[in-house]
């Protein structure tokens, strides 16, 4: 699950809704941007993770990126284990965030796979969309040179405002080739 969680560091009145969410939707992970520090990130934690399952969760070590909002990502060690957190430098100007990137395992299959969260540079507009469109092809640069067969998920505030978009085109074409590529390899076999 990707959530934007809209500035959070510690504001009680939204606390229930956030439990309610996701206590619907029962993730076993969940990245949140616009976390406000380290503030925001442990009592995401402890005061709505843990409430809604006390002790089921752990947060992923968690970096300081380039922008006042974070990013984090929380995971239940019942089924995930954490390896290693990095920074994607994506961020081109101020107001635009770096990509973060996890390593994880799944526990009961061994695999490893690494999870992007991004947040890309928000508001409509040509110059915005363009800076977007860049925060994004950094990333499916780095993507394309991750090893052959790597396991790995992008999710985040995108902050597409249009179906024409370019960032989506992108990120769709290079995603549905990863995966028509390999099937046909496979069927043709």
């Amino acid at each position: 699950m990707t959530y934007n969680i809209l500035n959070y560091e510690d504001e009680d009145d939204r606390e229930p809704y956030y439990q309610e969410i996701i206590g619907e939707i029962q993730p076993d992970l969940i990245v949140c941007q616009e976390i406000i520090g380290n503030t925001g990130y442990n009592h995401f934690l402890d005061d709505v993770l843990n409430v809604i399952q006390p002790n089921d969760w752990s947060g992923a070590d968690f970096t300081n990126p380039t922008a006042s909002q974070d990013i984090a990502l929380y995971y239940k060690p019942e089924f995930f284990s954490f390896i290693s957190t990095a920074i994607i430098n994506t961020a081109q100007s101020s107001g635009t965030r770096d990509v973060v990137e996890w390593v994880m395992e799944h526990v009961e299959s061994g695999v490893q796979f690494r999870i992007y969260s991004l947040h890309l540079k928000a508001s409509s507009g040509n110059s915005n969309a363009q800076q977007r469109l860049q925060e994004a092809t950094i990333l499916r640069n780095y993507l394309n040179e991750l090893p052959s067969g790597s396991h790995f998920i992008v999710g985040g505030d995108f902050n597409i405002y249009s179906k024409n978009f370019h960032l989506l085109n992108l990120l769709l074409i290079c995603l549905l080739l990863q995966v028509l590529i390999p099937m046909a390899n496979f069927l043709i076999r």
